[in-house]
């Protein structure tokens, strides 16, 4: 898969492409449908295939103030999915006020021999969403491309969203959310040295670094998996600020189970299977410790679904 960051491409593609475009934050079960719906059309027509998205992680105009996907985690997982070209378009003021018309002509036609664009029926683009399907069908006939729109997926008649996602983790619904997306919610994170309490305690933990716009589950510890080096571990999750230890700044640690390898500076996928318990603060050390054996033999008996961690 090639990765475009830029507005406008160094080369323009002249291959015949197929594209589809979104914001697709968290990718969920609509979008995987959307996007396997997509990729057999163009596979059935020869298309190179082409996803553009936006690069929200440093802009200041983002839709909402806090994120299911990362740019970095949007890309573990586009990456799996056979498309052959992903253009994260930079998010700015520019895009935001550019009618359909000229983000057609002055983005994607300048710099791709379009020949499909697939989209939902409610799909919309350009300044104030007035690029809908019914303009873009007509925009479409005159500059000699096709337009293909599908119904998206619903459960229980309701269309799957990232809003309604977004809604249920930062409710502690976790396995709705789950069960939405079509996958465990996760985590892409680079380890960094942390102070050493854990591994006092005896439960050594790796600290995850993390944007702080992404979307985290509420405070408590989670029975999980890890992947390291592309193998999976059950994990005990930590979310909170430690309140017997220190009360401090806010933190994600993992505690790997049946694992001693020193993984700073690795980048690990985390995935959030089940939540165990609300974080807590306990009367000492030697009662946290306690609490924390506890955690470790739940996890050991909790199992997960090794097609959920994508």
């Amino acid at each position: 898969m090639i990765i475009f960051n830029e507005l406008n491409l160094k080369k323009r593609i002249e291959l015949p492409i197929a594209m589809t475009i979104g914001s697709f934050d968290g990718i969920h079960s609509g979008h995987k449908y959307l996007l396997d719906c997509f990729i057999n059309e163009s596979n059935k027509r020869g298309l190179k295939k082409l996803l553009m998205t936006f690069d929200f992680d440093e802009h200041k105009h983002r839709e909402v103030s806090k994120f299911l996907t990362t740019k970095r985690e949007k890309q573990y997982i586009i990456s799996k999915l056979g498309i052959d070209y992903l253009w994260f378009l930079p998010f700015n003021e520019y895009i935001l006020n550019m009618s359909y018309e000229d983000f057609f002509n002055n983005i994607i036609l300048k710099n791709l021999n379009l020949k499909l664009y697939f989209c939902g029926k409610d799909h919309t683009v350009g300044a104030n969403k007035k690029g809908n399907t019914f303009f873009l069908k007509k925009f479409a006939q005159r500059h000699g491309f096709e337009l293909h729109d599908i119904s998206l997926k619903k459960d229980n008649k309701i269309k799957v969203s990232s809003s309604i996602i977004r809604d249920l983790i930062l409710k502690d619904n976790l396995q709705q959310a789950n069960k939405l997306l079509g996958h465990y919610y996760f985590l892409v994170g680079s380890v960094v040295k942390g102070d050493g309490i854990g591994r006092e305690l005896g439960f050594p933990t790796a600290n995850l670094d993390y944007f702080d716009w992404k979307i985290l589950p509420g405070n408590g510890v989670y029975f999980g998996t890890i992947k390291v080096e592309d193998k999976l571990f059950k994990c005990l999750i930590y979310i909170g600020t430690r309140p017997t230890l220190s009360g401090d700044n806010h933190r994600v640690e993992v505690h790997i189970l049946d694992f001693n390898k020193h993984i700073y500076d690795k980048e690990v996928v985390v995935y959030f299977v089940k939540k165990l318990r609300e974080d807590r603060k306990f009367s000492g050390p030697a009662a946290l410790r306690r609490q924390i054996e506890d955690d470790i033999k739940a996890c050991v008996n909790e199992q997960f679904s090794e097609t959920f961690c994508i």
